[in-house]
């Protein structure tokens, strides 16, 4: 059994193992639908479970999907993803609904480690809760997940909604090509088949009903959900991501300072003196006049020693292969200290997949400048809209944005912004700064990065501070919270 044995000659037997239902029928959700599909009933019948197997193993080479491990979303897609397992030699994970109260008390049993890609597979997805929780929890233990593989798409906004969580989706069968393959072949009456397309049509437009938890799936709109903010880590995509959550969390700083100073010694002795107050150091150092590999090991000691994020701000714009040589090759030698470097996606994909490739021996991540706090910068909507569209196709590499205005609420990211001060105002060549209280509450940001506010006031300690609380209390009064600044 080597060979697929096709997709309509799949669905016949489906058809014929009995599991489409048609007739009136409650889902998880709470809706009636005229078809249940009860994929489950494989476990009786081993081979056509196996051909099953076959046709999905066969979507996923065709697709060339880029995974280490694989998890079935409990419990319906266990079987199917322990065959796959079997039959291609796949190390599997298991998920369970609910942690265990006794023994080793796992909420995922299994060999892994952090940074390791796993690929979701599902037996039936409608709306998308179930695979969303999943890839929640995966994502928790520092796990990378990008993709799910579905047998069937029922066609109610489930993908959608997966994507808004950064996930690819990858399915063998909808629910519209089954009825209408089980009609054209006379498996269903016209009476069946006009019930179910009238469904699919009806409620295509159905709210998706909420994550477990108070989590909730993100629309593309510029306003955060608030709810996020409670367990933000579990949400957030990227391993370095959830690193920085957790320093932003422990610390009670969302503030990033720009170190744009020309001498090493000087960015030294600055980040010595505030490290202990921000959450990232963003740094160019490419206008470093002394810069050497000493300054880098001294750079990386102090940012683990005061439990700060370093961000090489290079904004690379290029081929993927002269970005890779960019990234390993230059005096800077930017993978051994970095751990956050920006992109323009402007170069398409290429440059995201070179930083792919690189990420498989390291935690490298980038973020995607969508927007600048430049006058007459070129970002336009539709520049926009295609870069998340790549952003959510390398959310294995891609940690958040850099941008004015939040560009999507999908908590799988975090968003930097800057062009912040004290007040509003300008300078002679067209940077542009807003407050800290409409850059964070107004435009929806996490993370404030403040430069010139900081590095040019003469009490630099100080105004850090300052700029801290206030970015602090920002976040917090957006999520319906209050805090005492700190003395």
């Amino acid at each position: 059994m080597d060979r697929p044995i096709g997709k309509e000659a799949l669905l016949d037997q489906l058809f014929d193992t009995g599991v489409f239902h048609f007739g009136e029928f409650t889902l998880k959700c709470g809706s009636l639908s005229p078809i249940y599909v009860d994929l489950r009933r494989l476990i009786s019948f081993p081979t056509v479970l196996k051909y099953v197997e076959r046709e999905l193993w066969a979507l996923i080479k065709a697709t060339d999907l880029h995974f280490n491990r694989i998890c079935g979303v409990p419990y319906g897609a266990i079987p199917i993803c322990a065959v796959l397992c079997v039959e291609e030699d796949l190390p599997m994970l298991f998920l369970r609904k609910e942690a265990k109260g006794y023994g080793m008390k796992k909420l995922v049993d299994g060999l892994y480690e952090v940074g390791d890609r796993c690929l979701i597979v599902e037996d039936v997805i409608t709306h998308g809760a179930s695979v969303c929780e999943s890839v929640q929890a995966l994502r928790s233990r520092g796990l990378l997940v990008s993709d799910a593989v579905i047998i069937l798409d029922r066609c109610q906004g489930g993908e959608g909604r997966l994507s808004s969580f950064g996930v690819r989706q990858t399915s063998l069968f909808n629910l519209k090509e089954v009825v209408n393959y089980f009609y054209s072949n006379g498996r269903i009456s016209r009476e069946d088949f006009d019930r179910v397309n009238t469904y699919l049509t009806r409620e295509i437009e159905e709210e998706c009903p909420p994550l477990s938890k108070g989590k909730s799936a993100s629309s593309d709109v510029n306003v955060p959900n608030d709810r996020i903010f409670i367990d933000r880590n579990a949400s957030l995509a990227h391993p370095t991501a959830r690193r920085l959550w957790q320093i932003i969390e422990s610390k009670k700083s969302n503030l990033c300072v720009a170190c744009d100073y020309l001498a090493k010694d000087q960015i030294l002795q600055t980040l010595e003196l505030i490290g202990d107050v921000i959450c990232v150091a963003k740094l160019h150092a490419d206008i470093i006049k002394d810069f050497d590999t000493a300054f880098a090991t001294e750079l990386k000691r102090l940012s683990r020693h005061k439990n700060f994020l370093l961000l090489e701000d290079r904004k690379f714009a290029d081929t993927g292969d002269i970005v890779k040589k960019q990234l390993l090759h230059s005096a800077y030698k930017l993978t051994s200290w970095a751990d956050m470097v920006t992109v323009h996606p402007v170069a398409g994909h290429g440059l995201l997949q070179a930083i792919r490739d690189i990420s498989a021996t390291s935690t490298l991540a980038c973020l995607v400048v969508v927007e600048m706090s430049t006058d007459g910068n070129l970002s336009c909507r539709n520049y926009k809209d295609n870069a998340v569209s790549m952003a959510r196709a390398f959310s294995d590499v891609v940690a958040g944005f850099v941008s004015q205005k939040r560009p999507i609420d999908d908590p799988t990211f975090l968003y930097f912004t800057p062009g912040v001060h004290f007040q509003q105002g300008c300078d002679h060549v067209g940077q542009r700064w807003r407050s800290i209280e409409v850059a964070i509450k107004d435009d929806g940001n996490d993370v404030a990065i403040v430069g010139r506010g900081v590095t040019t006031n003469p009490d630099v300690l100080t105004a850090t501070r300052k700029f801290k609380e206030m970015a602090w209390e920002a976040l917090l009064s957006r999520n319906g919270e209050t805090v005492q600044a700190e003395e």
